[in-house]
């Protein structure tokens, strides 16, 4: 870089950009990992606790946590808060959850929205080819219309504690 970019750089007031990748199907513990990594990210969280995260981005309840942040490359600048990169991802989650909540189709076993999540995550889980999701989805739908137990290797492994 010559003097005179150099100068035209500071002139314009660009800041570095940072990323911050947090990927589909990893659990909030390992963004929280990620988070207190990464570098340049001013760390506000006092713990990793879900209460601790729920509480910094005023969640009333902490088990509609896990799977509420949306995968993404978020780009951040030196001293963003931990916190702040978490209510971006959580914002876009939420807004995506409820345009497809709104859509859904009449007679889903769902009671709410975190349901939908939590079972959206173990469709994924159950199968990584896109194509198998929605016959994958009905089976499990139908198991839930009468009352069936999922009986699936995703929801066994994450109820052990194990990874996904």
């Amino acid at each position: 870089m010559t003097v005179r970019e150099m100068l035209k750089l500071l002139e314009s007031g660009k800041e570095a950009q940072f990323p911050l990748r947090l990927v589909e199907g990893m659990r909030l513990s390992d963004y929280l990992n990620q988070l207190r990594n990464a570098p340049y990210i001013q760390h506000t969280l006092s713990d990793d606790r879900y209460e601790t995260v729920a509480q910094a981005l005023k969640l009333e309840n902490p088990e509609w946590l896990e799977g509420w942040f949306w995968p993404d490359t978020w780009m951040y600048t030196a001293n963003t808060t931990d916190v702040a990169l978490l209510k971006r991802a959580h914002q876009k989650m939420v807004k995506a959850v409820d345009d497809v909540w709104e859509g859904r189709a009449e007679g889903l076993p769902y009671k709410d929205k975190n349901q939908l999540v939590t079972m959206a995550s173990i469709i994924e889980k159950e199968t990584a080819v896109a194509s198998e999701r929605d016959q994958v989805a009905s089976v499990f739908i139908n198991r839930l219309r009468i009352g069936m137990r999922l009986q699936t290797d995703p929801t066994v492994i994450y109820g052990m504690g194990g990874e996904l």
